[in-house]
Order: structure tokens, then sequence, then C-alpha cells
């Protein structure tokens, strides 16, 4: 027998048992030894941490809406004179809105990248890892045409070893670039974006509503729907006398005053929504393929015919 049909039917022997250990799950269980577990708790856990976090910006996003949105239907005048004031609100209220739909894709897009871990692990370890690595131990021998079975099999085996090793690794490597370069905006502008209901009632507020420190009586407030309307009781007056509904609604603050508050909340909104675009979208495109590749190039070198 001749050496190289000796080393043909080694690199068969040790694939097709490789096959099998992988099938029965005895892989998965030295990889746990090596601390795989580990591995996938921890990108479960930042998956769940983004998919909380998108969720606290959706949350927050339609509240905004919605307040924004009852603003802007509240009219001042008779019938004759209808104005609404309000809606100098309207762009960052559709901001809010671009910003609330956005977070639900995010949501939904960090639930299916994990349930597609779950059962890549699952599906790869007893189908997609074994039968490649069949495929590989049949391509030393066979060779149909201009069809390759062994580049059909590390075709099948690099997708089983993504969905079972690369997935996880590149969700924790995500994890560390986010920690440290993407996230650190997020907390102010969350709390910018959550803060508009209250930033509201204290712009809205009249002047002689205010309680004084001495009397406050924080079980009796007016709410915030009763602020408005007094305050758009009191802009009346300045409507009848010729002031268009923008000043009516910036008098108290100025021009200046709420178009920088303006502003400030876009910038927040669009500042999550390029957060989560990274995190989301752009970066699990980006690892994902580069990983992708690279293990494509180092399986393409093992089992390689020539070796």
């Amino acid at each position: 027998m001749t050496s190289a049909k000796q080393r043909k039917i080694a690199a068969t022997v040790l694939l097709l048992l490789l096959a099998l250990l992988t099938w029965i799950g005895k892989t998965q269980q030295m990889l746990g030894i090596a601390g795989y577990e580990s591995v996938q708790d921890e990108a479960h856990g930042y998956l769940m941490d983004v998919r909380g976090r998108a969720l606290e910006v959706y949350l927050a996003a339609r509240t905004a809406d919605g307040l924004l949105a009852l603003m802007e239907s509240v009219q001042v005048g008779p019938v004759v004179a209808e104005a609404r004031p309000g809606m100098v609100l309207d762009p960052i209220r559709e901001v809010m809105d671009h910003l609330g739909t956005m977070m639900a894709v995010s949501v939904i897009s960090v639930e299916a990248l994990d349930i597609v871990r779950r059962v890549g692990i699952r599906v790869s370890f007893s189908t997609i890892i074994p039968f490649g690595l069949v495929l590989l131990a049949a391509g030393v021998w066979l060779r149909i045409g201009r069809f390759s079975v062994t580049s059909f099999g590390q075709g099948v085996l690099v997708i089983g070893v993504v969905l079972t090793l690369g997935l996880p690794v590149a969700v924790c490597a995500e994890k560390f670039i986010s920690k440290n370069v993407i996230e650190t905006e997020y907390g102010v502008a969350y709390q910018d974006v959550s803060h508009i209901r209250s930033d509201l009632d204290n712009r809205l507020a009249p002047p002689d509503t205010v309680p004084s420190a001495d009397t406050v009586q924080p079980f009796d407030s007016p709410s915030l729907l009763s602020r408005i309307e007094a305050w758009f009781s009191n802009a009346f007056s300045s409507l009848k006398e010729g002031t268009n509904a923008v000043r009516a609604v910036t008098q108290q603050g100025g021009m200046d005053t709420i178009t920088n508050w303006l502003n400030a909340k876009v910038e927040s909104a669009l500042t999550l929504m390029a957060i989560f675009l990274v995190e989301v979208f752009v970066m699990p495109t980006l690892l994902g393929y580069a990983l992708y590749r690279g293990l494509r190039a180092m399986i393409a070198a093992i089992f390689s015919p020539g070796r």
C-alpha cells in the first residue's frame, strides 16, 4: 500500500470519527470543558442587554410621541380663528416616531439573532457539522467532474462552525467594542429622551400655577393635561391680539430657548438611532462577514485536497 493511499485512509478514518463524536455530543462536551458554555452565556447576556435597552428607548419614544400628539390636537380659539400652537413641536414628534419604529425593528432583530444562536447550537452539532465532515471524508476519494465534494463539504462545515463557535465569539467581540466605544453616549441620550414628558410639564406650567416651596402639595398637583389646557387658555389672549401660534407656544421661554430645547432632543434621538444602527446592524454584519471569510480560509487550508 502506497503512502498516499495510507494518508487518505487515515484522513478518512479521522474525519468519520470526528463526525461520529460530534453527532453523539462528545465534541460539544469537550468544548464545554474549555469554556464554551460561558461564551454562549455571555453572548446571550449581551443580546438581552441590547434588547432591554431597545425596549426602554421604544417606550420612551412612544410616550413622548403620544404626548406631543396630544399637544398638537389641542385647539385654541373659536372655529373661525382656530390654531394649533403645539405644531411647533412637530419636528421632534416625527423624529420620535422614527426612533420608536427603529427600536421595534431592533428588538425583533436582536431576538431573531438570539434564536438563530440557540437553534444553531442544536442543529449544527447534531446535523450540519457531522454532515460536513462526512462530505470531507468522501471528498478524499471522490471527485465528480467539476463538482468538488471537498469544497461543498468545506462550505457546510463553515456554516456549522459559524453557528456554534463563530456567532457567540462575534457577539462577545461586539460587546467589547460596544461597551468601550459606542455605549459611552447612550446614558446621556436616553435620559434626555426619557425626560421629554417632565421637560414639557415644567415648560408648559403657567407661572401662577406653580406652588411655592412652602406650600407644595404633591398629591393635589394638577395633571399635565390640565396644565396644557390652562396654558393654552392663557395663550389665547395673545392670539386674539395678533400673536401667531409659534409665539404663543414660545412666549414663556422665547424662540431661542424652545429651539435649543428641540435641537437637544432631536440630537439625542438621532444619537440613539445611530447607536442601535451600529450595534444591531452594522457591527454584526461586518464581524459576521470577517469571521466567515476567516473560517472559510482556515478550513480550506486544513482540509485542502493536497494535504
